[in-house]
């Protein structure tokens, strides 16, 4: 909603117009060359190849990484989106180390890990659409700032769609909750000594969405014990008693 989306594409425009000769809507502009723009954005599956939404991110995904050049243009929406916050953070920072420290082109790479945002790079310039909020209310103002955002509006947003009260009521006491009891992702930065490596900045990890002991809860509820073998339960419940213990 605040056009994050529109602004990676909007940047890839005007390198193909400006590549092709067109006007491009800037008084100036330096560009340079691109031998190829790629373009990871948007969610979708291919049923009939019996691929999931995720898969096909990664298929994507794992294209660019291994077609791009240093002279090439990259714009990546939203990766990591499509499995657990945890699988989907740690996917989403790889990807873009791998970016930053090999193929070091240019990228736009957008995200709702806030975790990410306070990652450091000298390649890197964190940008984020400028919201104004005031009164539980918030107003998109289409405008590139410096910085990361703050919050991802995403409860104001489902408000705006008609989603009921009473479930966005709800959903902000569940925001409420989670955000006080989660635990924090003890993850460091394992990259350290690595030639322009990602750093933390000041405060490490924001906390995660859910603990350890939420996570085994949920495998507990979702784990289909009428189709489960004996070894198979056993190695579910190894797997939560080492979750627990950590």
């Amino acid at each position: 909603m605040a056009g994050k989306s529109t602004f990676l594409r909007q940047n890839a425009l005007i390198l193909l117009m400006g590549q092709i000769g067109s006007f491009v809507p800037a008084e100036s502009a330096r560009l340079g060359i691109a031998d190829r723009i790629f373009c990871r954005v948007g969610a979708s599956d291919n049923l009939a190849r019996g691929e999931s939404t995720f898969l096909v991110e990664m298929n994507e995904t794992a294209h660019i990484l291994r077609q791009a050049t240093r002279q090439s243009l990259v714009i990546m929406d939203e990766v990591g989106r499509g499995t657990s916050t945890q699988d989907g953070l740690s996917i989403a920072w790889a990807v873009s180390d791998y970016i930053l420290d090999h193929l070091q082109c240019r990228t736009f790479f957008a995200t709702h890990f806030h975790e990410l945002s306070d990652l450091k790079h000298k390649g890197m310039v964190n940008l984020s659409l400028q919201v104004s909020e005031e009164d539980g209310e918030i107003l998109f103002l289409n405008k590139v700032i410096e910085g990361p955002s703050n919050n991802s509006y995403g409860i104001h947003v489902a408000q705006i769609a008609g989603i009921p009260d009473e479930v966005i009521f709800r959903a902000g006491e569940i925001l409420d909750q989670i955000q006080q009891s989660s635990s924090g992702l003890n993850i460091s930065a394992n990259s350290s000594n690595r030639k322009g490596s990602r750093k933390m900045a000041s405060g490490g990890f924001q906390r995660g969405l859910f603990g350890q002991d939420e996570m085994v809860l949920q495998e507990i509820k979702h784990l289909d014990l009428n189709t489960c073998t004996p070894i198979e339960a056993l190695n579910h419940l190894s797997r939560m008693q080492k979750h627990l213990k950590e």
